[in-house]
């Protein structure tokens, strides 16, 4: 449905943090890095709470049939006392935790946004740092309003990259703020038909009829 141009475009997510910050949105603290004192710096801005997650696809295809997906983690001292040769190796990308009442999808097909909360406890109880673990067969979805100025500043971003369909993960932290992720150009929509009832799908119609 869009532009592989602009799908290329909005596929970098270090400047799709700064042009959501622009418009508004919250975005959490971020570094990308391969110093390992820095990292340790940049944890300790957040006391130690930061996350780890891939700086591009997650999932990782293997010859052997046996593929991976790489789910975001929170990061261990442990981690951050790994050999600084370790850090050097690949460039890391670190973000503040957030931690969240509820995961949100936003589905943008053009001017229409379908938006969904996702919920999905840890083994602390609390809403798990990444809702896709455990096959997302314990999610609960809800149907959900977008605050007026969220909405604006989603359309917003959309647009910005000249995409007519948008995938965006968002969360509702435990202060009521809507922390802005990401936004995937190709991503999944079609189980939030199945699994919440969403009818996504009906807005693709639309959207093609009008073509």
């Amino acid at each position: 449905m869009n532009h592989p141009a602009a799908n290329v475009k909005a596929s970098n997510k270090l400047e799709q943090l700064s042009t959501a910050k622009v418009l508004g949105l919250v975005t959490p603290g971020t570094l990308l890095t391969q110093d390992a004192a820095t990292a340790r710096r940049f944890a300790q801005q957040f006391d130690g709470l930061i996350i780890a997650k891939p700086l591009s696809n997650g999932y990782i295809e293997r010859p052997s049939g046996n593929d991976s997906l790489i789910y975001t983690n929170l990061v261990q001292a442990n981690d951050l006392a790994a050999d600084d040769s370790e850090f050097a190796s690949c460039p890391t990308l670190f973000q503040q935790y957030v931690r969240k009442q509820y995961d949100v999808r936003i589905t943008a097909i053009d001017d229409t946004l379908h938006a969904v909360a996702l919920y999905a406890s840890g083994d602390d109880g609390q809403q798990r740092c990444d809702i896709r673990r455990n096959n997302m067969n314990d999610v609960v979805y809800q149907d959900i309003d977008l605050p007026s100025g969220v909405a604006l500043a989603v359309r917003q971003l959309v647009k910005h990259y000249g995409l007519r369909f948008a995938a965006i993960d968002m969360a509702v932290d435990l202060d009521g703020n809507w922390v802005f992720f990401e936004v995937n150009p190709n991503g999944q929509w079609a189980w939030l038909d199945i699994s919440a009832g969403m009818r996504i799908a009906d807005s693709f119609v639309r959207a093609f009829s009008d073509v």
